[in-house]
């Protein structure tokens, strides 16, 4: 297994072994790497790179091994450098376990409790059981970006998958039919009795054999020499993860929901399926992902639902890894508050320069792919004309190139990955691109054809790329491993002897040793400015002699046309004394010369750029500190493993007559199990010499240290608070007299009556929002209801209209409007006309003001009117079988029509109960019909 850090800003001191002195060969690499798996240690490369030996039965045993040097060199060059770096997490062979939690975890800083939540989330998504690996890791790379502030903390944490994605064919789509092979673990979660039965009945679930997506193998269960694993214990840690990143309620409910619509849409990719069992699927499926069967019956190909179900599944996994960052974002912001500790468990006291300042960050990248990790290691060391390799020979350092069979070993190993190196200019690229563009189409078609409020919509866009993962076969079976009597009995040197040819470890390693293997790097006038105080002098001359003052040859420090070059070694050293350099020597590294002992400032970073707490004496220390002297975390001193390093004594004031020469603004201990930031209280050593003491009493008088001479010679005025102040403070108490200042005071933890008074006025401000919100609201609702308050019962002409259907039926007589829809069907001619649909549809949405003539003599009596008087309507009436006349012109005496009185006394009481509301006309049309009829024209109507 491979750790390797970036050469840009990584590496420090190591905590193991150093550097190989003589030539390295495969013969004592592959000894040395015998000797560190028989201990389980780590094996130093180079100063930036670390060999382990893991496979999955020595981590189920006894945990995996890792680098924690390698975690801790990694931090110090951030934080000091400011500049980000980059860890990659490589393997070797097909049945390593996972090393990125537990790389995580050596972390000399606490993580973030959502970052192992999120974690533990997306396993299942990334993970299936070969015959090699009963957690084979299925995606092209996995990353874990740490966003860290100048003192060493976390501020802030992301999780991403690469580019490439995840390789659906051989953990979905294509399982090899063989024994052991099992899908994505989230699918058999889904199947177990974790379940409720409600679930199981909604989505239609059945035993895993059902699906052809996960029958293909026959292998439904974990390992049975994995005595611990089941699948409905880990199903229910998975759902709970889930809830922790927010996944519950609906979110839930559609997620499984897409989960299932997958595996059902798994049994419509064999041609030969049954065309009905193929409609009742995409009729199922359908209702799951919330789109139209037709899409997926007739739209869509064999091969092109194929498609579908990898990239559908794709868009699952990056929502949930857009979730879990969500949660990390609010973890981070509930953290930065105060409201909660990194681990989640407990409230911490919030340090007030913790999120200002420049910002750094530590990448984490897990490649599980061999022949993928073989590439990126290669290029980076091999590779003369990219990175950093091409900076340093572009700045003078002499480098002999690599051997042309290593060239063109290298040349292959980044062909065969090209696509997921981003060179997509060679024909793998080619076909690359040509299967993204072909899953963009689907999946737009998909999300063009499925609702718009839907989940699946949201999910599909935007759309991610699709990467393959090959893979390579693995030489041991885990079953037979596992009955193994001892972890080391699983050695093979062969193994692992090709392993390291493979990766040409030993070219490697001497490659590096020789001339590459620097860690740091500065402009001149930088590396002045920073190591000044300790007695470097300006320009190239003045960097060449103290670098021969302190004994550095020129291959340890490189002194190029433009940048000074540093190995590991001689830059620790440096590093270390810029610590134990007294305080009054480091103001001219940058420091503020007008900075007070009450500025935290980066009191912990232990750097040259801001002052360094002291550390305690140890049994092999001295007052001169001529005893290179090795702290715990490489000096790191920071609050996480503090507490750690055997040789501190926590009750030793920094400050003390031991040694002198200490920084004396260095903060005390506080109790070192304890997880404080910079300065405990935010307040610098002020904050932790005095954090118990009461400044204000309860009258609100100050009892803190006051100095005598502050007050010297200083003129005391008292002024009376003006007019509006007073007006304001009545208000304030004529609003909150009903809450007592005692219970402030005790309950409320306010001691000080100017706090207690700012509370009452925060609350009478958020009284007056609301009133202010509240009058705000009223006139936009209240106001116009109050003015018009039937204006939602009034009907245009056109709105009226569109109420023509069968079960949507609307008319108007005589400026009313009303809703006949359960009227219109009944007989209610009493006349040899029918009441049909025919008859009646064409009056749908229409104005029956002509429908409806009235008795001129009966409507407007006591004129004079006769009953054989009427009045002809100005407008064209289609079907007059539906005239409705009453009174002396009815034709048929028979009629109930032919009585005066049936439009008063029949119709209305009738209509009357289907109104609806009032028939409406705009000014501008009024206004128009009275000046385009010249018959109206100079008359009063």
């Amino acid at each position: 297994m491979a750790n390797r850090m970036s050469m840009y800003s990584m590496a420090s001191e190591a905590l193991g072994g150093g550097s190989q002195p003589t030539q390295v060969s495969t013969t004592t690499l592959l000894n040395a790497i015998h000797n560190i798996y028989l201990s389980s240690q780590p094996h130093q490369l180079d100063a930036s790179t670390s060999l382990v030996v893991n496979t999955w039965l020595t981590a189920a045993q006894v945990g995996p091994t890792v680098d924690a040097s390698l975690a801790a060199r990694a931090w110090e060059h951030a934080r000091r450098r400011a500049e980000d770096g980059c860890v990659i997490l490589g393997s070797l062979h097909p049945s390593t376990p996972s090393l990125l939690v537990p790389f995580l975890n050596t972390f000399p800083f606490a993580i973030p409790s959502s970052v192992h939540k999120s974690l533990e989330a997306i396993r299942p998504f990334l993970r299936c059981v070969t015959p090699n690996n009963p957690s084979a890791a299925r995606q092209i790379a996995l990353g874990v970006t740490l966003t860290l502030n100048l003192t060493g903390s976390v501020t802030g944490a992301t999780l991403a998958l690469s580019q490439g994605g995840i390789d659906t064919k051989k953990g979905l789509l294509n399982i090899p039919a063989e024994a052991g092979y099992r899908a994505f673990d989230v699918f058999y979660y889904l199947l177990t009795s974790a379940s409720t039965p409600a679930e199981r009945e909604f989505l239609g679930l059945k035993s895993a054999s059902a699906y052809a997506l996960l029958a293909r193998s026959g292998t439904y269960d974990p390992p049975s020499y994995l005595l611990t694993a089941d699948d409905a214990a880990s199903a229910d840690d998975f759902r709970q993860a889930l809830k922790e990143i927010g996944i519950k309620g609906s979110a839930h409910r559609n997620f499984i929901s897409t989960l299932a619509g997958l595996l059902k849409l798994g049994n419509t990719l064999d041609y030969a399926a049954d065309s009905d069992d193929l409609e009742e699927i995409c009729e199922d499926v359908s209702g799951l992902l919330g789109m139209e069967p037709e899409v997926l019956l007739h739209q869509l190909s064999t091969e092109d639902r194929q498609t579908l179900v990898g990239g559908l599944y794709e868009a699952l996994v990056d929502w949930v890894i857009s979730k879990a960052n969500s949660a990390i974002s609010a973890q981070m912001l509930r953290i930065r508050d105060g409201d909660e500790s990194v681990d989640g468990r407990g409230v911490r006291t919030p340090n007030s320069n913790e999120d200002t300042g420049d910002t750094v960050s530590i990448s984490v990248i897990e490649v599980p792919d061999p022949a993928l990790g073989k590439a990126l290691a290669m290029r980076t060391i091999f590779d003369d004309t990219l990175g950093i390799n091409a900076e340093m020979i572009e700045d003078g350092v002499e480098v002999h190139p690599a051997g042309s069979s290593v060239v063109r070993e290298m040349q292959q190993a980044v062909a065969e990955v090209a696509p997921d190196l981003g060179i997509m200019t060679g024909p793998q690229g080619r076909d690359r691109q040509h299967e993204l563009e072909k899953r963009e189409v689907i999946l737009e078609k998909v999300a063009y054809a499925s609702e718009d409020d839907g989940f699946l919509k949201k999910l599909l866009f935007p759309i991610p790329g699709e990467g393959i993962n090959l893979g390579r076969a693995g030489h041991d079976s885990p079953a037979n491993l596992a009955a193994l009597p001892a972890i080391t009995s699983a050695w093979s040197a062969g193994t692992v002897s090709r392993q390291l040819r493979s990766w040409r470890l030993p070219e490697w390693a001497n490659r590096r040793s020789r001339n590459l293997d620097y860690t740091a790097d500065f402009d001149v006038d930088e590396f002045v400015q920073r190591y000044g105080a300790l007695g470097c002098k300006d320009g190239k001359d003045g960097i060449e002699t103290w670098m021969l003052e302190r004994g550095w040859s020129n291959g340890e420090v490189f002194i190029g046309k433009e940048r000074v070059w540093v190995r590991e070694g001689p830059w620790w050293e440096a590093e270390s004394m810029l610590d134990i350099k007294p305080a009054h020597s480091l103001q001219s590294i940058g420091q503020n010369p007008f900075n007070t002992g009450f500025d935290t400032g980066y009191s912990n970073n232990g750097s040259g750029f801001f002052p360094a707490p002291a550390m305690d004496n140890s049994i092999n220390g001295s007052n001169d500190h001529l005893v290179h002297q090795r702290n715990f975390s490489q000096g790191n001193m920071s609050q996480v493993t503090v507490g750690q390093n055997p040789h501190l004594n926590p009750n030793l004031a920094p400050n003390s007559n031991l040694n002198p020469n200490l920084n004396p603004n260095s903060a005390p201990s506080i109790a070192p199990s304890r997880n404080i930031s910079a300065g405990d209280y935010g307040l610098g050593t002020k904050g932790d010499t005095y954090k118990g003491q009461v400044y204000y009493n309860e009258d609100g008088e100050f009892t803190g240290i006051l100095d005598p001479e502050l007050a010297k010679d200083k003129k005391i005025e008292t002024k009376e608070l003006p007019l509006g102040r007073r007006a304001w403070v009545t208000f304030v108490w004529a609003l909150t007299f009903w809450i007592p200042s005692p219970l402030l005071t005790y309950i409320g933890r306010m001691r000080r009556p100017d706090v207690r008074m700012a509370w009452r006025e925060k609350l009478v401000l958020c009284f007056l929002i609301a009133i202010l919100n509240g009058m705000i609201v009223f006139w936009i609702i209240g106001f116009g209801k109050l003015l018009c308050p039937n204006n939602d019962k009034a009907w245009t002409a056109k709105e009226l209209g569109n109420h023509s259907g069968k079960k949507d039926f609307w008319v108007a007589v005589h400026g009313k409007v009303y809703d006949i829809t359960d009227f219109w069907r009944q007989q209610h001619s009493d006349t040899d006309i029918d009441t049909t649909e025919t008859n009646m549809m064409p009056l749908a949405g229409l104005v029956m003001d002509g429908y409806f003539p009235l008795p001129l003599n009966v409507a407007c009596q006591g004129l004079g009117i006769t009953k054989t008087l009427k009045l002809t309507s100005n407008e064209t009436i289609d079907d007059r079988t539906a005239i409705h006349t009453s009174g002396y012109y009815q034709a048929d005496p028979t009629s109930n029509l032919h009585n005066d009185n049936w439009y008063w006394k029949t119709f209305q009481p009738t209509i009357k109960e289907y109104y609806h509301g009032q028939l409406v006309w705009k000014e501008k049309e009024i206004k128009n019909q009275g000046e385009k009829q010249p018959e109206a024209v100079g008359q009063v109507w």
